[in-house]
């Protein structure tokens, strides 16, 4: 589904109607410069031109930013920040079991510097927001190939790198994935979400154990941000080993202590050991330092439960 900017706008977005909970949908996503660098305390603001409600947050200090409670329907947006060229669409929020995401690539006012010189934003905007289309129909080769022909006219949109894994993934070419996240991580070789599609990949070979030495060996690397050490909890809670499960997610928070996503894993992992005051602790904590996440509602759900 597409959401064509306004003709002020000077970004690349892509929001897609994903279904959301019942209660009302949500919107998750990130603000980030023309190189991937965050954007913190871009102002984002929804706006209903029926009902006239108004929803405003800002990003966080990795550009994330998120919203809860909204209804159904179209919906206007505008993303802004000091030195940026603003940004604004619409598009139709649903409701169901995810956020819907709405992830902008914002660059600075005045001449365009970088790989981006030249290229039509607004066009690149719509390939990027076809390629994602074709990507959540599965036509993956389709997908793939307009992917390429993004990062030919702007290289430094690694995003398509990982699009073509994913779609590589889907279509059951697990290889050519490996060789897409590996073209990124030679330029790249901190990232940590192009080690996490190796993994996975690899996971779907059948071959767990390299997967895990894999985000283990990043870590000693030094490459072991938060979302390697989440994974590698993830990895340890999926095998039932809580005790490694606990510890890569407290490592994972120490590496962010804003995010929520591995406190409220910490008490669920926590909760199932049979220690009921630490989940309660670390659930609160995930209601306390991310209280607009999706975390914060699954983790208050998870007290209400505990308190029946």
């Amino acid at each position: 589904m597409r959401f064509p900017c306004r003709l002020f706008c000077a970004a690349l977005l892509v929001l897609h109607a994903t279904p959301l909970l019942a209660q009302g949908a949500r919107v998750s996503g990130t603000v980030v410069d023309t190189e991937g660098k965050a954007i913190r305390g871009a102002t984002v603001t929804m706006e209903h031109p029926d009902t006239g409600q108004s929803v405003t947050t800002a990003s966080d200090a990795r550009g994330r930013f998120f919203m809860l409670g909204l209804r159904p329907g179209q919906w206007e947006f505008t993303i802004a920040a000091p030195g940026y060229m603003p940004v604004a669409g619409k598009g139709v929020l649903r409701v169901g079991t995810t956020a819907n995401p709405l992830h902008a690539i914002m660059r600075v006012r005045g001449p365009l510097l970088g790989s981006l010189g030249g290229v039509q934003v607004r066009d690149l905007q719509a390939d990027l927001t076809s390629a994602d289309t074709l990507l959540g129909q599965q036509r993956w080769d389709e997908a793939i190939a307009l992917y390429r022909s993004i990062l030919e006219k702007a290289p430094v949109l690694t995003y398509a790198h990982l699009q073509i894994g994913a779609a590589y993934r889907g279509k059951g070419d697990l290889s050519a994935a490996i060789g897409a996240y590996n073209t990124l991580l030679k330029a790249e070789p901190a990232n940590a979400k192009a080690r996490i599609g190796v993994a996975a990949a690899t996971i779907a070979q059948g071959d767990r154990s390299a997967a895990r030495e894999m985000l283990t060996a990043a870590t000693a690397e030094g490459h072991g941000d938060r979302e390697i050490l989440f994974a590698l909890g993830e990895m340890s809670f999926e095998d039932g080993n809580l005790d490694d499960a606990i510890a890569w997610y407290r490592r994972a928070s120490e590496a962010d202590g804003s995010w929520g996503k591995p406190l409220y894993k910490l008490g669920v992992s926590t909760a199932k050991k049979g220690d009921t005051q630490a989940a309660r602790e670390f659930l609160t904590q995930a209601l306390t330092v991310d209280p607009t996440s999706a975390e914060a509602t699954l983790a208050k759900t998870t007290m209400d439960q505990m308190n029946r």
